[in-house]
């Protein structure tokens, strides 16, 4: 039986994967929602990056390459937030530690919610977003003394739900997200993440 190197298994590999651990993790087909939230997401960053003349950048699915020890792991985050000084780019890769990892909850929910919370706070990541794209949250959170620690929980209500709540829950809802990870925080509004192109849905 021929005996393969990593290399050579994940360039045979079928399907978009991962590799964390030395292990091959198969990422999944995404659903056509899963990538209207991922577009609208680096979209929305890119935008805001241009609009203040800042050395970074938002992309999707990427390969980044954040474990020194270890170069032939990598993760593929549904977006990946970094600038020029968190790392760079090599052959197509990233090399470095993102500020912000962005993934999209699909069929591997625990992949997310616990293997990859695990490592990217080990790794280093500043800030990590989980976005529920049934219930259209975004639980957000930060790294503090070398674990995540939960920020803030956002949900994305349209307008109809909106005008059901109480006064008071209305007064309580905020229709934005503050990202933390920056020097300056910012907020980026939850419609241009879950609803960005509502009048294309069809």
């Amino acid at each position: 039986m021929e005996v393969l190197n990593l290399n050579e298994e994940i360039a045979n590999y079928e399907e978009k994967c991962e590799v964390i651990d030395g292990k091959i993790y198969d990422m999944g087909s995404a659903s056509d929602k899963h990538q209207d939230i991922s577009l609208n997401t680096a979209v929305t960053f890119q935008e805001y990056f241009k609009s203040k003349k800042m050395l970074c950048r938002a992309i999707q699915d990427f390969e980044v390459h954040m474990n020194n020890k270890n170069l032939e792991d990598y993760f593929s985050p549904d977006v990946s937030i970094f600038c020029k000084d968190d790392g760079n780019i090599t052959n197509g890769k990233f090399f470095g530690t993102p500020r912000l990892l962005i993934e999209i909850l699909s069929s591997n929910r625990g992949h997310d919610k616990i293997m990859k919370y695990i490592k990217y706070a080990q790794l280093g990541v500043n800030e990590y977003w989980i976005i529920d794209q049934e219930l259209d949250i975004i639980e957000q959170y930060i790294l503090v003394d070398g674990r995540f620690e939960p920020f803030s929980v956002c949900r994305y209500l349209e307008a109809n739900s909106l005008k059901s709540l109480s006064e008071k829950q209305q007064e309580n809802y905020s229709d934005e997200i503050i990202v933390q990870s920056f020097k300056e925080p910012f907020s980026i509004k939850l419609a241009d993440i879950f609803d960005r192109y509502s009048g294309a849905k069809w």
